[in-house]
């Protein structure tokens, strides 16, 4: 009924960052392991809340990734390092960065470095990038294991400059099931 969900509207959700931690990853607290503890009928609704679809793209435009689940930087406060955690995403990370000699994004020769660096240090190109997207959050998340810095300038200058980086990428979409709801 109406009255159920009256207070539904005033329910806030903790706004994402380019840090992955700060997003509700519903398909953990609702996973078998997390549910293990609760009566079994509930834990079986409460498991099939979240769908998940599979799919593999070999052209996965780069510029789509908002957030990352690795980086030196994210939450810990490094003083010397602009924290990843407090953009909204990649794009706006990478646009509050100040250039350094080893990252900026100035030109197609910085381009082509920020390239090599995720290239090496977080998104080797010899495997598919693992992303997930949150569909209630409109969020795209890359499973990486450094290169973040590099990684955020990239999206940053793609989307200034209107340049492209395509990947090869797994896609793990995830939904609430309106039907469990």
């Amino acid at each position: 009924t109406t009255a159920t969900f009256k207070n539904l509207a005033d329910i806030k959700l903790f706004k994402p960052t380019a840090d992955a931690d700060t997003i509700l990853q519903l398909e953990n607290i609702f996973s078998e392991y997390s549910l293990r503890y609760i009566d079994k009928d509930l834990a079986e609704i409460l498991s099939n809340l979240i769908t998940t679809d599979k799919k593999h793209s070999l052209d996965f435009d780069f510029n789509k990734i908002q957030s990352l689940t690795d980086s030196k930087s994210f939450g810990c406060g490094w003083s010397k390092v602009i924290n990843g955690s407090w953009f909204k995403d990649l794009y706006s990370w990478g646009e509050g960065m100040y250039p350094a000699e080893n990252l900026k994004a100035e030109n197609i020769l910085d381009w082509k470095d920020n390239i090599w660096h995720i290239e090496h240090e977080g998104f080797p190109p010899r495997n598919p990038i693992n992303v997930k997207y949150y569909s209630w959050f409109d969020r795209y998340v890359a499973s990486n294991s450094g290169g973040s810095h590099h990684a955020a300038m990239v999206v940053y200058q793609s989307v200034r400059d209107g340049l492209e980086y395509k990947r090869e990428a797994v896609i793990k979409q995830l939904s609430i099931d309106p039907g469990t709801v």
